[in-house]
């Protein structure tokens, strides 16, 4: 095993982060590549001079981000294919960062603006189909007799993930479908604002304007309407 593709300098971090790191490094730097084994426990307790639960502690972490796996009795091998558990780290740390609101809205805001750009790009007949559905079905639920606040607002995720689904890029897909996840309760409290302010209908008139904008590919539009479709969210005073 070649364990000169790993840095060993000691830092201020724990043990674990400063191992964790290094062989992240050597992945992102192209020194570990998909399929590549990982050097043995006893190996990389002599390369990095720490202990055997230190190196179990940093597979353990790498495993659950999906970055490696292990394979028993070979050994531990560098993930070869993408894996949705790899954002996670990312992603709770937006989620428990506590951070200002409007950060959140930014955020949200430049990736749908860039998802739609892509949508326009990377059009196909089925995924305006699938699109389209969900669209009609999103109309339905807000013409019902009773509304339901849960069922609109699935709606809402199911129309934008329909997008990110015709521009298929899977990591683009989990960011979104993340996205919706820990921005849930703000949605849902907006939406309740919104029936009972009588305003709900438009929401199918916003939904539909992102429908018409992907019809005719008008990429100079996306930027407008995205801000028209974030008036209701945006104005939403919610404790996150």
């Amino acid at each position: 095993m070649d364990t000169k593709k790993f840095t060993t300098t000691i830092q201020t971090k724990s043990m674990v982060e400063q191992v964790k790191e290094n062989i992240i490094n050597a992945i992102i730097m192209g020194e570990l590549k998909p399929g590549d084994q990982l050097p043995t426990e006893t190996e990389m307790c002599e390369l990095f001079g720490v202990s055997r639960n230190t190196i179990r502690e940093v597979i353990k972490i790498l495993t659950t981000y999906g970055i490696v796996y292990i394979k028993r009795p070979e050994g531990t091998f560098v993930s070869e294919g993408y894996n949705p558990n790899m954002l996670n780290p990312m992603m709770f740390g937006i989620l428990l960062g506590k951070k200002d609101w409007k950060e959140l809205i930014n955020f949200r805001m430049a990736v749908d603006i860039g998802t739609l750009y892509l949508a326009c790009r990377y059009q196909s007949e089925k995924g305006m189909r699938e699109i389209k559905d969900v669209l009609e079905k999103f109309e339905e639920t807000l013409h019902r007799e009773e509304l339901s606040v849960k069922e609109i607002a699935k709606m809402d995720k199911q129309f934008h993930l329909a997008i990110t689904k015709m521009v298929g890029n899977e990591i683009l897909y989990t960011i979104n479908d993340y996205i919706s996840k820990f921005t849930l309760p703000s949605r849902l409290k907006t939406t309740e604002e919104n029936i009972k302010n009588d305003t709900i209908q438009n929401y199918y008139v916003l939904h539909k304007k992102i429908y018409r904008l992907l019809e005719e590919k008008n990429v100079s539009m996306i930027e407008q309407i995205i801000k028209e479709h974030y008036i209701y969210w945006e104005n939403t005073s919610i404790d996150e």
